[in-house]
């Protein structure tokens, strides 16, 4: 979502970052809570999300099911933010899938220093 925002940004150039807020998501059985970020005019809305007092529909379960089945693999991360129909260029994509791709790379090292005893 970050990424989204960036991109975002990029185009409204007299707008800034201005944090985030918290949100909670039920995906299925899963429940999500995340920290949506914003801007400071609140005209970015993360295209990811479902709309206000929508719940998820299939395509964002899949989505997340498939991160969570194929271990954040990078080629059906691409083919599932593709299959969301975001509105994002393939570079824009490309761009947000390497930031997930890096944020699940530090989540798993965190994992394994945890395990380790490291902290």
């Amino acid at each position: 979502m970050e990424s989204g925002r960036a991109i975002f940004l990029e185009k409204e150039t007299n707008n800034k970052v201005n944090s985030f807020y918290s949100r909670s998501l039920t995906t299925g059985s899963f429940k999500l809570n995340l920290q949506v970020p914003r801007d400071r005019k609140s005209k970015f809305r993360p295209h990811i999300l479902p709309g206000p007092y929508k719940r998820t529909d299939k395509n964002y379960v899949d989505l997340v099911m498939s991160l969570v089945v194929n271990v954040y693999s990078e080629s059906q991360l691409a083919s599932s933010l593709k299959e969301l129909g975001l509105p994002y260029s393939k570079d824009e994509l490309n761009k947000i899938k390497d930031q997930l791709i890096e944020k699940v790379n530090d989540f798993k090292l965190g994992r394994i220093f945890s395990i380790c005893g490291y902290s």
